[in-house]
């Protein structure tokens, strides 16, 4: 098991099947096998997961970091949502989200900062209601768009 740079915490199977569904992560695995065969090499994960058309830029993402420790920025809803409020973008779609924040992150964070804001964005800087006051962000983040801000 790998540890989850950032977190402490075992990344294993079940860490990976949270993060992007059991499911999805079984789908991936085939699509993969049958792209790939024996020699699954670590370079076309994410064009073979979106040319697939059956699988997305984020789950390509998540099994490039996660499974070829190779640099990838995951952005699902919290890291969308939380780089919305800090002011690291305005776009709305995951794919240009995902290039303003290649912009301004050091390629060496982006597996840490994905992991950190996934993780962030479920316990603290939930969409309906973040809990500000126990955030350890507060004094820097703009808090664009939380109402009562």
């Amino acid at each position: 098991d790998r540890v989850a740079r950032g977190f402490g915490m075992p990344m294993g199977p079940l860490e990976l099947y949270d993060m992007i569904g059991l499911d999805t992560a079984f789908y991936a695995g085939l699509v993969l096998a049958d792209a790939y065969g024996d020699r699954i090499e670590s370079s076309p994960v994410i064009p073979a997961m979106v040319k697939s058309g059956r699988l997305g830029r984020k789950t390509g993402n998540v099994l490039r970091s996660v499974v070829f420790d190779l640099p990838g920025l995951a952005v699902d809803t919290h890291v969308g949502r939380l780089s919305q409020r800090l002011g690291l973008t305005k776009e709305p779609s995951p794919e240009k989200i995902e290039q303003d924040l290649m912009k301004v992150l050091p390629r060496s964070e982006w597996i840490d900062f994905s992991h950190r804001v996934i993780h962030h964005g479920r316990k603290t800087c939930k969409a309906a209601r973040p809990r500000c006051d126990d955030c350890c962000l507060l004094e820097l983040c703009p808090r664009i768009g939380v109402a009562n801000a």
